[in-house]
């Protein structure tokens, strides 16, 4: 299938289940869904790729650059399928899905889009835990007198408050 016919295809399929798309630049299509913002990206519809997005999870600044990392390897090893990448200077939340065999668009559409937004809410969380543990700028992240294990136990106890 054509890229263009694809984005068509995945848009049509969108309103059908209820989001309203608005298109931005580049063949990007932002929708909403619980208060989470979304993106559609229909990159790499050559080799049958779905991509969605949520972007501007948590800002990225010299100041906080080791704290992004930590918070970014959380996410990316803890929450199954989605991965987080810089974008400009924001984290954002990327899952991406092959196409192949004998699919429902509309069911596979709901999965990722509810999958996301409950990946936000734990990176949120995640943020948070993060924040209130090292402060807004991550200090003492690396100090050897800290406990090296809190991303497992700690993090875990701050999430649950």
């Amino acid at each position: 299938m054509e890229k263009k016919e694809m984005q068509d295809k995945v848009l049509e399929t969108l309103d059908e289940l209820g989001f309203r798309t608005e298109a931005l630049d580049n063949d990007v299509f932002g929708f909403e869904y619980e208060n989470t913002s979304l993106l559609f990206m229909p990159a790499g519809f050559d080799n049958g790729m779905l991509l969605f997005c949520v972007p501007g999870i948590f800002p990225v600044n010299e100041e906080n650059l080791w704290l992004s990392a930590v918070l970014m390897e959380k996410i990316n090893n803890e929450i199954c399928f989605i991965k987080s990448y810089m974008l400009g200077e924001y984290l954002a939340l990327f899952y991406e899905r092959e196409l192949f065999g004998d699919y429902d668009l509309e069911e596979t559409i709901t999965r990722m889009v509810i999958n996301l937004h409950k990946a936000h809410e734990m990176a949120n969380m995640y943020a948070d835990a993060l924040v209130k543990k090292f402060g807004p700028n991550g200090e003492g992240i690396f100090d050897e007198t800290e406990d090296e294990d809190w991303t497992d136990d700690e993090l875990e106890d701050d999430t649950n408050d």
